[in-house]
């Protein structure tokens, strides 16, 4: 008995440095023997072993955060909260420091587990003890006011509240510079943290350059420790660069950003070498936004390898602490399921988003508070797979069901959960465009607008990318609709925020201007405005060709549709040279595209096939008419469309038989398609004297 008190700080001890080392286990076990000894000593002397109890369930409510256990979590702080408030009524000098860092811990779960409220009312109790134990003794406490400023300021921008965010991140920033201008060794590592929670705070409110010019400092700083102190710094160092290669990414330098993340994988590979229980984790982060990357630059077989590593790593990881990495796992498993939908793997993307789903159910059913979202985010991953594969009914279901999740999030906090509302509502919107039922989908338009006017007169910066996408995809409809007026008020107002925010950050928001620009031209040509349609065109046409020339990987395929839909322009105007100018370089670039990821490219490749071979007809070239068409049948031999380009090419060569077997074959499915074909190319004056009579028997072959 003499010695228990000693051998519970021994065992204490222990179990901090197995849960340093993620051996949650182990961790647990020790301090279950450490709780047993001390409710024991307090019961025998409370005056003198409370404190060490209270420190104890403070130690274990960080080991089942850490390990997802959040009630449990919960309950051990507040034992500890009880127990320190009642020491510090005594002995507020002893014990208020203690009772404001347990605040500020049980402030960081309740962050977590998206009790925003709860956070709030904690941080400001620990901010209010420690600005008043600061004033009285600024060395000892300033670094940890400090801590709880930045804190707040996280969830303050977390909760879209940026400009209080601002101004707490700013005097954490203010306390940490003055302690590392007089100690830099010891507080400089923590300007460099604070620094990039402000540039992460300045990137959510769409203040890029500042957001920059704070992550360049960071990594200034931590670069300059960690060539002193790797051990110590390197850590810190990959945190920041990883931060700061998701702000490349967010801002279109794709370039700069692959540099940073391939050195944050060389430091994290590195690390995991040497304790893989520790650095895994970061190393399977690091490998998942390389992954996606990738996939942004069109590079999908390197992009589903870094996928696989990632998921490989994770399900070791998971199948040995799955309440921790399980989560992650299914996050990556997610990211994997979208790249497999973009590249037409459907049934892939289906089984991985299943998993993540089956996992987030699971997790959500036990904590919907921290889960729900989550599961929400899978739920839109699954509907944009469903959609994409043409599967309507079922992606319609998966959409109402996150939509469910959203509005009651977004009721409770709407500051965080509109935007993914809103987001929801879109796709839901487009779905039902898509399937005719404009009514619904000018519904769920017009909700998703409010929601973002809403949003943007509270904050511009953050939202008017959003309200611009919105006011695109809500032209879009009403241009489907015939409402040409409505639809040109929405696509001019969509195109004055993208003008003023790619003016400002032309890498970022250029392509959105882009994509709005070629739909309004859409627009035009739908309302017989060929002049203004013409001018949109070439305006949207000039942005991507210099998008393409600086990064050809993401956006030569945006060009080929863009040289597609202007190829359509020229061609439903009868203007075929300038058609084929266009159509020729749409295929070329679909040509190189179709060598790296034929089934990714598969539609847009056979679509510029088909439309080269018909203006090359119209033009009287109808030898290369048939080499396009029958390039067209390679591609997608399904698509009995490119006959009608293969038949009248074949016809007005004199290869009679052979064209009269396609027009007999397909004559059920394709009739009317012919018969125009043949009537266009006469109007046209494309018909050849020789091959008149031929054509007359296959009209009449037709008309039987």
């Amino acid at each position: 008995q003499a010695y228990e008190p000693d051998m519970a700080i021994i065992l204490n001890n222990l179990a901090v440095l197995y849960v340093a080392t993620q051996r949650f286990a182990e961790s647990e076990t020790k301090y279950n023997e450490v709780l047993e000894i001390r409710r024991r000593l307090v019961e025998e002397n409370s005056e003198q072993y409370e404190y060490a109890l209270a420190e104890l369930l403070n130690n274990m409510a960080i080991l089942y955060s850490k390990t997802q256990r959040f009630a449990e979590s919960e309950t051990m702080y507040l034992a500890a909260v009880e127990i320190l408030r009642r020491l510090a009524e005594e002995y507020p000098h002893v014990f208020k420091p203690s009772l404001a860092n347990v605040l500020n811990s049980l402030a960081l779960l309740y962050s977590e587990t998206q009790r925003f409220p709860e956070s709030e009312a904690m941080y400001k109790e620990a901010l209010k003890i420690r600005r008043r134990l600061a004033k009285d003794n600024p060395l000892v406490y300033e670094p940890d006011l400090a801590i709880t400023l930045s804190n707040l300021a996280g969830l303050y921008s977390e909760t879209q509240r940026f400009s209080e965010s601002e101004r707490m991140y700013k005097e954490a920033l203010k306390i940490r510079r003055r302690l590392a201008n007089d100690n830099p060794l010891a507080h400089e590592p923590d300007l460099a943290i604070s620094l990039n929670n402000l540039a992460l705070s300045y990137y959510k409110a769409n203040r890029l350059s500042k957001s920059e010019t704070a992550y360049r400092e960071a990594v200034e700083i931590l670069r300059r420790h960690a060539d002193e102190y790797p051990q110590v710094y390197e850590p810190n160092l990959a945190h920041v660069l990883n931060n700061f290669a998701v702000f490349y990414f967010a801002t279109q330098r794709f370039f700069e950003c692959e540099m940073v993340h391939k050195e944050v994988l060389e430091i994290r590979r590195r690390l995991a070498k040497e304790n893989a229980e520790v650095y895994e984790p970061a190393l399977a982060e690091t490998l998942n936004n390389i992954a996606i990357l990738y996939s942004k630059t069109q590079r999908f077989t390197e992009s589903e390898t870094m996928y696989k590593k990632s998921v490989e790593l994770l399900r070791k990881l998971a199948k040995e602490h799955p309440q921790v990495h399980e989560p992650i796992l299914a996050n990556v498993l997610n990211s994997l399921a979208a790249l497999y939908s973009e590249i037409q793997r459907f049934y892939k993307s289906e089984t991985a988003c299943k998993e993540a789903l089956e996992i987030y159910r699971r997790l959500a059913e036990q904590n919907p508070q921290v889960y729900e979202p989550d599961l929400a985010v899978v739920l839109s991953n699954l509907a944009a797979t469903y959609y994409h594969s043409k599967r309507y009914t079922i992606c319609e279901r998966m959409h109402d069901e996150a939509l469910v999740i959203y509005r009651r999030l977004a009721n409770n906090n709407p500051e965080i959960y509109e935007p993914a509302l809103e987001n929801v509502l879109n796709g839901l919107a487009v779905l039902y465009s898509d399937t005719y039922r404009f009514a619904e989908s000018e519904a769920m338009h017009g909700e998703a607008l409010e929601i973002c006017r809403r949003l943007v007169k509270d904050n511009p910066g953050a939202y008017e990318p959003d309200l611009a996408r919105v006011l695109n995809n809500y032209a879009v409809l009403y241009s489907n609709t015939q409402c040409f007026s409505e639809s040109e008020a929405m696509f001019d107002e969509a195109l004055k925020i993208y003008r003023k925010l790619a003016k400002n950050n032309s890498q970022a928001y250029e392509p959105s201007l882009a994509s709005t620009l070629v739909c309004f031209a859409n627009l035009y040509h739908k309302a017989g405005r060929f002049d203004e349609n013409e001018a949109v065109y070439k305006e949207a046409l000039k942005i991507y060709r210099r998008l393409a020339k600086s990064n050809p990987q993401v956006y030569e395929p945006e060009l080929a549709v863009t040289l597609y839909n202007f190829a359509n322009r020229y061609f439903s105007i009868q203007n075929y040279a300038e058609s084929k100018t266009m159509s020729k370089e749409a295929t070329d670039i679909c040509d190189r595209l179709a060598k790296q990821n034929p089934l990714a490219y598969k539609n847009l490749h056979f679509v510029t096939l088909g439309i080269t071979s018909s203006n090359l007809i119209f033009l009287g070239k109808f030898a290369e008419a048939e080499e396009y068409a029958r390039r067209g049948m390679e591609v997608d031999s399904t698509q009995a469309i490119i006959y009608s380009c293969l038949a009248p090419a074949l016809l007005l060569q004199g290869k009679y038989t052979e064209a009269e077997n396609l027009y007999r074959t397909n004559k059920v499915q394709l009739k009317d398609a012919f018969l125009e074909s043949l009537k266009q190319l006469e109007d046209a004056g494309m018909i050849p004297d020789e091959r008149r009579e031929d054509v007359e028997k296959i009209r009449t072959l037709l008309n039987e």
